[in-house]
């Protein structure tokens, strides 16, 4: 989640409005991509000689950690990763077709698929601000800046992050889970014959099709995991589009230091992802 620095007027302290314009999508999963691995959020496990990576589910972290995360940013409340590089789609191989020789009903070629690797969702780190007071790394005047978090904003900042996961892991369900389910019970182990090669393997891309929750995948593996790619990087549009901006308020000055409240202003929960990841 984007938490935005911000400019304060000082006879309207309440008034807050973002110093800079929106990141695009690209450049804030790239800012997001930085996260990767720096917490055990994402757990391995060992299974058949394979890592098989679990996306993350929303934790507490401390605003040094947030921080690291987010090393742009001097005012932040939480952080979600995106699992590039560390996913992989299903791959299957045709197998070797074989000739049956003469058949009465002319299917003289066989194919049986394998294979090649199964699906892994990739690893992502999801994190949120605990209520309190946190020092950030900004300073007014010489004064260090905190910000408070109230248990309420904790919980929505949770929330916020949360639908970050839930976009990721329905991305995950629409592409490359739905084709690990349609080869595992449709496609591998399973024997295809007609009278030529090509007609042959065109019945494995067709079952595949045929089999598929969502259709709009397609058949050519060679696309699945750009696919979920391109589904999952839609979630940094709610950052861009302002829906998980925080802001921060009525400033305290005490004892030398300064306080901001976070306030929230978002339009978390008004966009689930079972209906903002889509085709």
């Amino acid at each position: 989640m984007r938490q935005r620095a911000v400019q304060r007027v000082e006879d309207k302290p309440e008034w807050v409005t973002p110093s800079a314009p929106a990141r695009p999508p690209a450049s804030a999963l790239m800012h997001l991509q930085q996260t990767a691995g720096n917490r055990a959020v994402a757990q391995l496990l060992q299974s058949g000689g394979n890592i098989v990576h679990t996306l993350a589910e929303p934790s507490p972290a401390s605003f040094g950690d947030i921080q690291a995360m987010r090393p742009g940013s001097s005012l932040v409340t939480g952080a979600t990763s995106m699992p590039d590089g560390s996913f992989k789609a299903p791959r299957f191989d045709m197998g070797a077709p074989s000739a049956g020789g003469a058949d009465p009903a002319g299917l003289s070629w066989a194919c049986r698929p394998t294979w090649i690797q199964h699906y892994d969702e990739g690893n992502s780190e999801c994190v949120y601000l605990e209520p309190g007071r946190h020092r950030t790394s900004r300073e007014e005047n010489g004064k260090p800046v905190f910000i408070h978090v109230s248990r309420d904003v904790s919980k929505r900042i949770q929330q916020g992050e949360a639908e970050h996961a839930g976009d990721i892991k329905r991305a995950r369900d629409l592409s490359i889970r739905d084709a690990e389910n349609v080869l595992a019970k449709h496609v591998i182990g399973k024997t295809f014959t007609a009278p030529t090669r090509e007609e042959a393997e065109q019945q494995v891309l067709d079952r595949i099709l045929g089999r598929l929750a969502h259709p709009e995948l397609g058949n050519d593996q060679s696309t699945w995991g750009d696919t979920y790619r391109k589904l999952y990087e839609k979630t940094a549009e709610r950052d861009t589009n302002g829906w998980h901006t925080f802001t921060q308020a009525f400033p305290k000055h005490e004892d030398g230091e300064v306080t901001y409240e976070v306030v929230d202003r978002t339009k978390i929960g008004a966009n689930p992802p079972r209906t903002f990841i889509s085709y």
